[in-house]
């Protein structure tokens, strides 16, 4: 066969004829050509692979075997019993890293104590939020609602109660009367699960007996959970062991409530009730006081007669001790949505943490009463000295210092509230965003 390739026009570059060998030689050479190029291909999605994060993936993985779902979420077994899980980061909002409170005992009178103030710990500063000039009403049960608004008491101290509850808005100031109560009801707690979602416990006056009603504030609609009549609705409990509050769980599908010196036709009622409020079931805790939520079907509380503290499972219907934790405990406080507990030792004067994933039992401050927390790792507490014996110290034991706050991460005392500083200004009628009960 002819060959019709042309010589190179060039003649310093070699005229090589095309025959059947040549032509193997060029199949050969392209083979290798594409094999080189596939190969650089692999190597860099290979490479690009190795430097992908893979954040997404660990995110989506579900607990191993040796792991233990909890509310807070997925928590190791194999954590150390030294390192306490991280605190939820502070949420945002004018009622954030704030004390709320009235300054003097609504017996007093005064015109103070009928105003609500705040002491903003961020900026060290005391503003007065309302503007009451009647001196014989008085500002009680201060709740904080959500970030931006706060909920109140307010009633007339004659010898007919005139009590009306009420939310203040932060940001502009304006007050909103949600409920105005019936003439003689005097009411002894009240909380708030929403602006519109609320409960209160109190009694009706009358010359020879009283009526007790717990009452619910639905979205406008009233339900009485409860009423009872009794012939003495006032007196006192166990003292350091009185406990008068109301409390919604987490999910606000369950209330509990305490109020250790009513109910009963004597002078004590040291049980916690629990209400069901989709349903109207109710249970009953005996022997209680200072109850809190751990979680939507846990409750933390002191056993009254015989002390320590105790778990009671609202499904199971179970009671637990905790072991760890002194029988002299008060005041309990859980940090809501954590596995955390502060708690008072009234014996020794000190506040101690309870870690519920990793069992930490632990002391962190000494001279200290009643503690609430202030922000997730902040807590307001009574700073306190044991009397001498030259000192009149009536009932108790101790004096108190000031109304102070505690860093639990510096593991120290941060500051005081300047107005709260005397020994007649106790934390008293106080609260926060992050306590649910003051």
């Amino acid at each position: 066969m002819e060959n019709n390739a042309m010589p190179p026009s060039s003649p310093q570059q070699p005229y090589i004829p095309l025959h059947p060998q040549s032509t193997n030689h060029w199949k050969t050479f392209a083979i290798v050509l594409l094999i080189v190029f596939i190969g650089g291909i692999a190597l860099l999605i290979f490479k690009s692979q190795l430097q992908s994060p893979q954040v997404q993936n660990i995110t989506q993985q579900k607990p191993a075997a040796n792991e233990i779902l909890l509310t807070t979420g997925y928590v190791s077994q194999q954590t150390e019993q030294n390192q306490l899980p991280k605190p939820p980061s502070p949420k945002s909002g004018l009622t954030i890293n704030k004390v709320f409170y009235t300054k003097y005992y609504p017996e007093e009178h005064d015109a103070i104590a009928n105003n609500l103030f705040v002491y903003d710990d961020e900026i060290k500063t005391i503003s007065q939020l309302t503007n009451y000039t009647e001196p014989l009403f008085y500002i009680s049960n201060i709740r904080v609602v959500d970030e931006n608004s706060v909920g109140f008491l307010r009633c007339s101290s004659g010898d007919y109660a005139d009590c009306g509850i009420y939310v203040i808005d932060i940001t502009s100031k304006k007050i909103t009367e949600k409920k105005k109560l019936e003439r003689q009801m005097l009411v002894n707690t009240l909380e708030f699960a929403s602006l519109d979602n609320f409960a209160y416990f109190g009694n009706m006056r009358d010359k020879s007996k009283a009526v007790l009603k717990l009452i619910l504030f639905d979205q406008g609609i009233l339900k009485t959970l409860e009423q009872i009549d009794v012939s003495n609705a006032t007196g006192r409990g166990g003292i350091i062991a009185d406990a008068h509050q109301i409390q919604f769980s987490q999910d606000k599908q369950h209330l509990l409530q305490i109020d250790t010196s009513a109910r009963s036709t004597g002078t004590e009622d040291f049980n916690i009730y629990i209400y069901n409020l989709s349903n109207g079931d109710k249970q009953i805790i005996e022997n209680a006081t200072h109850p809190q939520w751990v979680n939507n079907t846990t409750i933390v509380y002191r056993k009254y007669v015989g002390g320590g503290v105790y778990l009671y499972d609202i499904v199971a219907k179970t009671y637990k001790k905790i072991d760890a934790i002194t029988q002299d405990a008060y005041y309990l406080s859980m940090l809501q949505g954590t596995d955390e507990l502060l708690f008072t030792d009234y014996e020794a004067k000190q506040l101690w943490l309870y870690n519920f994933t990793t069992k930490e039992n632990k002391k962190i401050l000494d001279g200290a009463l009643d503690g609430f927390w202030l922000t997730p790792t902040k807590i307001v507490y009574n700073e306190v000295r044991l009397c001498t014996q030259a000192e009149q110290c009536g009932m108790l034991d101790y004096k108190v210092l000031s109304v102070s706050i505690f860093d639990i991460e510096k593991m120290m005392k941060i500051g005081s509230i300047p107005d709260r500083s005397s020994d007649e200004n106790f934390l008293y009628n106080m609260t926060s965003y992050y306590s649910s009960e003051s």
